[in-house]
């Protein structure tokens, strides 16, 4: 009796081993979703696919030719894993959307990237090789930013906690909305001394020089680092969206 439990034990154990080796569950999206889904995102190719009011718990893939709209401009939208696509139409992150992985944009053919406020993401942003512009505005990127071999680039008023590196682009990158607050080293086309960081020689919190499209703003305070954070300029105001209308920022002073 007790071989013949053991034996059975050893079965159940060998199904659900296999059972663990099975990919994770996909969801196909060639129009809209929301709500939450369990598992991975894909859209196929050709599809176009806007996730709004979404948590996602997987990865999301972007396949050729395929275009994706996260909007996260009314209510914030989360995707678990990491977002990549790979010669695609275009794929886009708009507002309050969280990646907690990382996000990786090659080869598309149209404007990609995220424009925040509000856009996070907790790994590594990669923008290369792609026709279309590359835009990283007003986020917050955890890990490296890489921008490279992309026809047109813009990365404004990002807080990176690792690198920034931008090479081969052509033209190269812009700043168009202020400078970027960056941990680690900031490299190549996106280098300090050519604005892509604040001045070093005097730190300062003017609301008037944030250039970020219909925003208001109501004040800007500078707060002294602490124990735990370093000294940023906390700026309150409004910008014009669907949803709610105030936002609050934090940025870090060289």
């Amino acid at each position: 009796m007790r071989n013949v439990g053991f034996a059975l034990i050893a079965a159940v154990g060998a199904l659900l081993g296999g059972v663990s080796g099975v990919r994770a569950a996909e969801t196909s999206c060639t129009g809209s979703l929301s709500g939450s889904i369990t598992g991975n995102v894909v859209v196929p190719g050709g599809a176009s696919c806007t996730l709004s009011d979404i948590t996602v718990t997987g990865n999301v893939q972007v396949l050729q030719n395929a275009s994706l709209t996260v909007d996260a401009t009314q209510q914030p939208a989360t995707i678990g894993g990491n977002l990549q696509a790979t010669n695609c139409a275009f794929a886009l992150l708009e507002g309050g959307v969280t990646v907690n992985g990382n996000v990786q944009i090659v080869q598309c053919a149209q404007q990609s990237g995220f424009v925040g406020p509000g856009v996070r993401i907790g790994g590594n942003f990669q923008c290369i090789n792609n026709a279309g512009a590359c835009e990283a505005d007003l986020g917050d990127v955890h890990g490296n930013v890489q921008i490279q071999s992309n026809s047109s680039s813009d990365i404004s008023l990002v807080s990176v906690g690792g690198n920034l590196q931008c090479q081969g682009n052509t033209p190269p990158p812009t700043h168009a909305f202020g400078p970027d607050f960056v941990g680690g080293n900031l490299q190549g086309q996106c280098a300090a001394n050519l604005g892509f960081a604040p001045t070093t020689a005097a730190p300062s919190c003017v609301a008037s020089t944030l250039n970020v499209p219909n925003l208001t703003v109501t004040s800007a305070m500078d707060v002294p680092a602490t124990g735990t954070t370093p000294e940023y300029c906390q700026v309150l105001g409004a910008v014009a969206t669907n949803g709610p209308p105030s936002i609050a920022g934090r940025y870090r002073l060289a």
